[in-house]
């Protein structure tokens, strides 16, 4: 069962890093020139995303155990 926690973190982990560095790549920011308007609250919200996703989880697999 360990290796169910170990799995479902590392995919949290791996989305959230895949998520960042596309909205940062050059070619995302020169094709829309709305791109860094209000940027603060898309972060916000994203990261509000994969904190609750990552509650969701641990609580699944604390009920699980």
């Amino acid at each position: 069962m360990q290796w169910l926690h170990i799995t479902a973190i590392v995919l949290v982990v791996l989305g959230a890093v895949a998520t960042i560095i596309i909205g940062q790549s050059n070619s995302n920011k020169q094709t829309d020139s709305r791109y860094m308007k209000n940027t603060g609250r898309k972060w916000l919200r994203l990261s509000a995303i994969y904190v609750a996703s990552v509650l969701v989880v641990v609580g699944i697999l604390w009920f699980l155990n």
